[in-house]
């Protein structure tokens, strides 16, 4: 049994579910001030600078946020994730807020962009954050997609609400406006988040466990260049974040340029892209449950290759919306079915360290994407800069076919299962490695209201740890405790070769992980850490029953 729970407590399976939508919508809101922000300093470094500046600008703030995830990117794998996401809220708040003021006093390009940047920056380290919050918040696998398909459907709505709150701003007072939207969207994701500050959620690693470095991140790069299907999909990404560093700079110059369009038309552009990401996380929705996802990749990958060289064969207002459109909904695609995998294919002692991987490899994907496309409509124009992307992205998917279509069978850790063994006393200071293999070996179980899980006097074959629900245990006819969540029993039986000391039934429904004699052992025997926690629950347990019984 895990930490001991002498009183009932209420089933936190709702609360765990309100923590998940805190943490997607602070996230979410975090995206809709980083969409805001890039649409406000792009239209400011074009009045000041042209073109040429928007291009600067673009590439002044990718290597700013590619200096601070190789930096700070594995700091969420260590202790206390869902603090470190609401540090970084709260620098972006101030930030933002600084630029705002900044701006307002027609203060030099250089210092608008440092201040942006320092908030961006942080920006790019959230991804890495959520992707180690979030498996610690979720119960059950399917939560864990939903999560996922919950984050990208905000992502997709941020490219409608951020552009869209930017050109309301811009209109009616200028950029400085627009940055104190973005510090309001940040402040408002913070005080979300303030409700979890006090959870003790765990990392993937155990408690006491070395920290983290800044050549963690080259470390797992280095494991990812060496494994063919990781690689194949963040080719696949980086396709993407080549669209995502081109958009911004193809609508600021073909709406005010080529269709001299108002100053604030490039975001309501930008937010029309939005509606394909929307439909497309609607769409991804319907097909992430399938066993395969690197097929939506691939579907993904080409919607956005075919939208953007189409959009060269003529440019005009209906034509870039189009493209827009379906450059999101293929990107949607891409992200929902690549943040699943990354999840899966991760060292889960360092999922956070993958993610700023894929942070990393997208920053410099965005950063190309934006010097290509300057440099093409520089020399080339804006027709050869559409058609370069396209192209791009289309033969970069092509070239890592094979490794992605093999994905699917490398992408199979347990995500959910590990961070609940490791919210347990007795799974919690197991190696990452060890913990993977039990929680492979772990069998997801339901229960019935009343159905008994284990009778006093039969033999032990099992370990059980509470996933949703209550259990009841009584020892000799009388109720000794009511168990909930991340609190496991069985083990007296299994450490003690004796038969079940007490009978544990279902309060209500009841969801449980189960797992063989064999593999709890192996487990317990060969971590001292482990051992000694099992044995000290096991003694615990029975030293209050003999207690109570004589009471």
């Amino acid at each position: 049994m895990s930490a001991p729970a002498m009183v009932s407590r209420p089933v936190p399976s709702a609360a765990g579910r309100l923590d998940t939508r805190l943490a997607v919508n602070a996230l979410g809101l975090a995206t809709c001030a980083e969409w805001a922000a890039w649409v406000s300093v792009l239209v400011f470094a074009f009045d000041r600078a042209g073109a040429a500046g928007t291009g600067a600008a673009s590439l002044t703030l990718l290597i700013t946020a590619g200096v601070v995830t190789l930096v700070g990117g594995a700091i969420p794998d260590g202790p206390l994730p869902n603090r470190v996401f609401l540090a970084l809220l709260i620098v972006e708040t101030v930030g933002f807020g600084l630029a705002a003021v900044a701006a307002f006093a027609d203060a030099p390009l250089w210092v608008i962009l440092a201040l942006v940047s320092s908030a961006l920056a942080v920006v790019s380290l959230m991804r890495p954050t959520i992707a180690v919050v979030i498996p610690a918040l979720v119960r059950t696998p399917i939560e864990l997609v939903r999560a996922n398909v919950w984050i990208t459907g905000w992502e997709a709505l941020a490219i409608i609400v951020g552009p869209l709150l930017a050109s309301l701003a811009l209109e009616l007072a200028g950029p400085w406006a627009g940055f104190v939207v973005c510090s309001a969207l940040a402040l408002l994701a913070a005080l979300l988040l303030v409700p979890l500050w006090r959870r003790q959620l765990p990392s993937g690693r155990p408690p006491g466990a070395a920290g983290s470095s800044p050549l963690a991140v080259l470390r797992q790069l280095g494991r990812v260049l060496r494994h063919g299907p990781t690689r194949a999909l963040l080719v696949v990404i980086a396709g993407w974040d080549l669209v995502v560093g081109a958009v911004d700079i193809l609508a600021v110059v073909i709406a005010l340029d080529r269709l001299h369009l108002a100053e604030s038309a490039p975001g309501w552009l930008v937010a029309i892209g939005g509606v394909g990401s929307v439909a497309g996380s609607l769409l991804a929705n319907r097909l992430v449950g399938r066993p395969r996802l690197a097929p939506l990749l691939l579907l993904g990958s080409g919607t956005v290759a075919a939208a953007w060289m189409a959009l060269s064969a003529g440019q005009t207002l209906l034509t870039l919306g189009a493209a827009l459109v379906a450059s999101g909904l293929g990107g949607a695609l891409v992200m929902v079915a690549s943040r699943i995998l990354l999840q899966r294919v991760a060292p889960q002692d360092a999922i956070a360290s993958l993610f700023s991987v894929a942070e990393l490899v997208a920053l410099g994907a965005t950063a190309l994407g934006a010097l290509v496309v300057q440099t093409l409509i520089v020399t080339r124009g804006i027709e050869a800069a559409l058609l370069g992307l396209g192209a791009i992205i289309g033969l970069a998917t092509l070239t890592v076919l094979r490794p992605l279509l093999r994905i699917d069978k490398s992408a199979d850790a347990p995500v959910v299962a590990i961070r609940l063994l490791r919210r347990t006393t007795l799974f919690e200071h197991l190696p990452a490695p060890s913990l993977e293999g039990v929680a492979r070996a772990a069998e997801p179980r339901s229960y019935l209201p009343g159905e008994r899980v284990i009778t006093a006097g039969e033999p032990g074959d099992h370990y059980y740890v509470i996933v949703d629900g209550q259990a009841d245990v009584v020892v000799d006819g009388v109720h000794r405790r009511v168990m909930g969540p991340d609190e496991g029993f069985g083990e007296i039986a299994l450490l003690s070769e004796v038969p079940r000391t007490a009978t544990v039934s279902a309060v209500g429904p009841l969801e449980v992980l189960r797992l063989e004699r064999i593999d709890f052992l192996t487990a317990v025997t060969g971590h001292d850490s482990t051992r000694t926690a099992a044995w000290a629950v096991s003694d615990h347990y029975q030293d209050d029953d003999r207690r109570n019984g004589r009471e």
